[in-house]
């Protein structure tokens, strides 16, 4: 009876140091001089395509989105 209080403790230890420990390969591994996105992202409520500036809209001024509408690189 005293063997079948300490095994099954054991064994998850065992089974749980051996999973830690294991190599994945399909996991990424972090390279911080991998080049980052160039991503940004606009919240606006109510607010269509053709109303800004760089689509053409005049009445309202949306300075700052059209100056990085006009510096995104071409191709």
């Amino acid at each position: 009876m005293s063997a079948d209080k300490f095994l099954i403790p054991t064994l998850v230890v065992a089974v749980s140091w051996v999973s830690a420990t294991e190599k994945r390969p399909d996991k990424k591994q972090y390279n911080p001089a991998a080049p980052k996105p160039n991503i940004i992202y606009i919240l606006a409520d109510d607010l269509g395509y053709g109303e800004l500036g760089c689509y053409g809209q005049k009445k309202i001024e949306t300075l700052n989105i059209d100056r990085r509408a006009d510096s995104r690189p071409s191709g």
